[in-house]
């Protein structure tokens, strides 16, 4: 998922919310002792995972979305 910075543009009513869900679970998780996460979506849920995923797993962000973006945005 491209974020409103990588679009170039101002954040939609769905950023606000991800980053408002992100922050919640992310405070939540810090007030349960709970260090070394990072929250992130799967499906529909926000859920926490080690940090360590973030370079450990192989991206599964699909290239053909970036050419794609790029001729929606013309």
């Amino acid at each position: 998922m491209v974020g409103h910075l990588q679009r170039g543009g101002s954040p939609t009513a769905f950023d606000r919310i991800l980053a408002a869900g992100w922050a919640v679970r992310a405070v939540q998780a810090l007030a349960e002792g709970q260090s070394g996460l990072m929250a992130g979506v799967e499906g529909p849920n926000v859920v926490l995972r080690p940090i360590s995923d973030a370079w450990e797993r192989p991206s599964r962000f699909n290239p053909d979305y970036a050419s794609l973006m790029q001729i929606l945005a013309v």
